[in-house]
């Protein structure tokens, strides 16, 4: 995948479309981020998106941000210009790789 093939509105809506087709929003994600704090020394999502996560990792990410956006507004926008989800979508596609 390149990074110039996403545009920014459709990877916010890629990523989003993701977590409600699947169900995949982790309702323990607060404990895994500090579990995951520890593990990787890193607090934000733009930080631990450059990390292999698992995919309960990657998940209890996604959910963070989802969920700073419906709370607070301009989580999408800080990881567009971050390259956050362009990173979880990279990571998503090695897991995928490494399942076959």
């Amino acid at each position: 995948m390149d990074n110039m093939e996403y545009s920014e509105c459709k990877e916010a809506h890629e990523m989003e479309f993701l977590l409600f087709k699947y169900n995949i929003f982790d309702t323990q994600y607060n404990d895994k981020l500090e579990i995951m704090e520890k593990k990787y020394y890193k607090v934000q999502p733009d930080e631990f998106s450059k990390e292999k996560l698992s995919l309960d990792e990657l998940f209890a990410v996604l959910t963070w941000i989802n969920r700073g956006e419906h709370h607070c507004g301009a989580f999408y926008n800080e990881a567009i210009e971050k390259n956050t989800f362009y990173n979880l979508l990279k990571r998503m596609e090695e897991i995928r790789d490494e399942l076959r």
